[in-house]
């Protein structure tokens, strides 16, 4: 009976029975010298429940063949959101403390594009008001705040280092303009006109790679 339930809605639960069961019988037909039949029944028992089991166990493997790669995809494009909203935080952030200081944080002393990527934490530590940063934020405002990195190494937040990292563990990359004019080159493409803003934010996504380099999975604020 089980072997027959096997490729209908029991599958491999009801093939495992039913091979078991099989042996059993087999081992009690022996065991009897004669006195027990139902070898026939046995053999299609056995048949049958070995090879639905192996039908579904195929099936479920070709499922889970199919569902790892829309798992990673969702994450991927989870993660993909999650820096788009960073970006977009740290360059309001930046923006913040320009308003009410009239400067950017580490650009008061130049002219010249500053940009910032895998020291970021002297940024963040402006922004955030910590110890030590009085002379660049003299009214410990926090401008910006986020979530500390559980990963190791550190991934989406705050490394133990101050850094503040993107979701594929590399530190998010900012450009500010101290001279006024808004216009910034273009990190993706030095070719192309430069972007009208005073700071931007960037992270290379998943491949580490430039958009001029044929990568898509660049995020930016602007």
């Amino acid at each position: 009976m089980l072997g027959c339930l096997t490729p209908c809605c029991f599958g491999p639960l009801a093939g495992i029975g039913a091979v078991i069961c099989g042996h059993r019988a087999f081992s009690e037909i022996g065991k009897s010298g004669g006195a027990l039949g139902g070898r026939n029944q046995a053999t299609i028992g056995l048949v049958l429940g070995y090879a639905g089991s192996v039908v579904w166990f195929i099936f479920i493997a070709v499922l889970m063949g199919m569902l790892f790669p829309a798992i990673s995809i969702v994450k991927e494009q989870a993660r993909k959101a999650e820096a788009k909203a960073a970006v977009v935080q740290v360059s309001a952030a930046v923006k913040a403390y320009y308003t009410e200081y009239g400067k950017y944080p580490l650009a008061s002393s130049t002219s010249k594009n500053v940009t910032i990527a895998g020291d970021n934490n002297r940024l963040f530590d402006v922004l955030r008001a910590r110890p030590g940063t009085e002379a660049e934020n003299p009214r410990h405002i926090v401008f910006f705040e986020g979530k500390s990195a559980t990963a190791t190494p550190p991934r989406a937040g705050f490394g133990i280092d101050g850094v503040f990292y993107d979701p594929w563990g590399k530190p998010y990359q900012i450009c500010i303009d101290p001279s006024g004019d808004d216009l910034i080159p273009n990190p993706d493409d030095p070719t192309s006109p430069p972007i009208r803003n005073g700071v931007i934010v960037w992270s290379l996504g998943s491949d580490r790679a430039r958009a001029s380099q044929g990568s898509k999975a660049h995020i930016t604020s602007w």
